[in-house]
């Protein structure tokens, strides 16, 4: 699937540790996206959930709404 999130900086390595750089892209407002194929497992939900209030899930909309209930922002 495809997984799209948005970091801060201060959590941007973790995302540059898991993912290529080609997948990782700095926004305007300093906050980076990341937009990858990503199989839905439970390696992702642990990246997900360690990354806490830190990341913001984009899509897809499944992954948004299993999250939002462990206060993960989604947008």
């Amino acid at each position: 699937m495809e997984l799209v999130i948005v970091l801060p900086p201060q959590v941007t390595c973790r995302a540059y540790d898991e993912f290529d750089e080609s997948c990782i892209e700095k926004c305007d407002n300093g906050w980076f996206r990341v937009t990858a194929k990503v199989a839905e497992d439970n390696w992702l939900y642990s990246f997900l959930r360690s990354l806490g209030k830190d990341v913001c899930i984009i899509s897809p909309e499944h992954l948004k709404e299993k999250f939002k209930q462990e206060d993960i922002k989604t947008l």
